[in-house]
């Protein structure tokens, strides 16, 4: 019978080795997830801050930039703002692809590039620096 088809019950009690990797997993799942309820981020978010921290920005910006209802002062128009928000999500896009090297080619290109995205994400870190107290809806 075809892994995929087998009832989960049987692809966790697989093997011994299956059993234990799936019950430590589960056990630290709830840790975890117990964890964020009541502190508000879980020991690993901590271990890969800025990777987690991406995942989350990244989209809390996205948000803004789609169903935004106000701009700061600074900013003369919503066009403004809503491109002074692409530039931020640039930026963490580029420290997204530092984190995971995700990049096309062979690395002895890659330090080219990283550095490109290094600079990208070091100007938008100063863009959010500048506006942190204006990202609200």
């Amino acid at each position: 019978m075809n892994e995929y088809f087998r009832p989960s019950y049987c692809r966790w009690f697989y093997s011994p080795a299956t059993f234990w990797s799936n019950l430590w997993s589960t056990i630290r799942w709830f840790k975890w997830s117990w964890q964020r309820a009541f502190r508000g981020y879980a020991d690993c978010d901590v271990w890969n801050m800025f990777n987690y921290l991406n995942t989350i920005i990244i989209p809390m910006l996205e948000h803004l930039r789609e169903f935004n209802s106000g701009f700061p002062t600074e900013c003369t128009d919503a066009a403004q703002w809503k491109g002074i928000l692409n530039q931020m999500i640039e930026g963490f896009k580029s420290s997204e692809r530092i984190s995971n090297l995700d990049y096309p080619g062979d690395v002895t290109t890659w330090n080219v590039q990283i550095n490109k995205d290094e600079k990208i994400f070091a100007d938008s870190m100063k863009l959010f620096s500048k506006y942190y107290l204006a990202l609200w809806d």
